[in-house]
């Protein structure tokens, strides 16, 4: 592949990828056609085309190698991606309509409005998700007490798509109930939800994804896989920072942004690794509960 079509595909493949799956699920969204199918059917393609990309175009043709780790990913996957999320979509408007009479709150109470186009609102949606992820991931870096829930995922070596998905099911459960609920009672539509759901499948797939890419100012937006890579830095001092999960401006406002352009961290993972399960996640799912027992001196 000649050195302008490498360019292209870096600098091309996130815009190109994120603005057809978008439409696509809008389109769906208008017509009303299969929408629940649709948005799988598309979240799935994204990831698909980009685990094709990881082995066209590696960042770091090492990090294709597995080291052993293939189980808890896919493990955190079903867990947490399939099986809790789809819990939680069922359940989420629920825990509104709980909180909505807990609160209190009038028949027909909504913040957005019913003209609000629905680019706008699902762009609302995003900032009150991202917000609230933005918060609670700082914390869970910041605080010691939070640190245990989302260790797991950083008890990983390389950075690749399937590893994205390794997550703590409780650490998944805050960030819904802190992020997706406010969204349900200030009246968020199904639409907004379900194109903000596309989004984060989008921005998880890039993030992790092990492919040689290049986004200029979209740096300055979303958190691509330039920015995170430093994110899970075994060194502190680079690990926390780009705390966003889809959009990096929360960095950008709040002064943890961090970005050495062509460059990669020179280790990834975690502290004290030789006492951590790093490709257990059965035993990953224990260790906020045997921290002190297992983790401290």
């Amino acid at each position: 592949m000649g050195s302008f079509k490498i360019l292209a595909l870096e600098y091309l493949y996130f815009p190109v990828l994120a603005t057809t799956a978008i439409i696509s699920m809008s389109w769906f969204l208008h017509t009303g056609q299969h929408v629940e199918l649709a948005s799988f059917v598309i979240s799935l393609s994204v990831l698909l085309v980009t685990m094709l990309f990881e082995r066209l175009h590696p960042l770091n043709p090492k990090w294709n190698l597995s080291q052993g780790d293939l189980a808890p990913d896919f493990t955190s996957i079903l867990l947490v991606a399939v099986l809790l999320e789809g819990i939680l979509k069922k359940v989420g408007p629920l825990i509104a309509l709980y909180a909505f009479l807990a609160l209190n709150l009038p028949q027909g109470y909504r913040l957005i409005p019913d003209s609000m186009p629905l680019w706008a609102e699902t762009i609302v949606v995003l900032l009150i998700v991202e917000f609230a992820k933005y918060w609670f991931h700082r914390l869970s870096h910041e605080h010691p007490r939070w640190w245990p829930l989302h260790s797991v995922h950083h008890s990983v070596k390389r950075m690749h798509l399937l590893n994205g998905f390794r997550i703590h099911p409780l650490y998944h459960l805050c960030t819904f109930l802190l992020g997706v609920v406010p969204c349900y009672l200030i009246g968020a539509s199904e639409e907004a939800l379900i194109l903000n759901g596309v989004l984060l499948a989008i921005g998880g797939s890039i993030q992790h994804c092990n492919i040689k890419l290049r986004y200029g100012w979209l740096n300055y937006i979303f958190n691509t896989n330039e920015l995170h890579r430093w994110h899970h830095s075994k060194r502190i001092d680079e690990a926390n920072h780009n705390y966003g999960a889809v959009l990096i401006i929360y960095d950008v406002i709040f002064g943890t942004r961090y970005y050495r352009p062509d460059d990669s961290p020179a280790e990834l993972g975690i502290h004290k690794e030789d006492r951590y399960p790093m490709n257990n996640y059965w035993k990953q799912l224990l260790i906020p509960f045997r921290w002190k027992s297992q983790m401290m001196d």
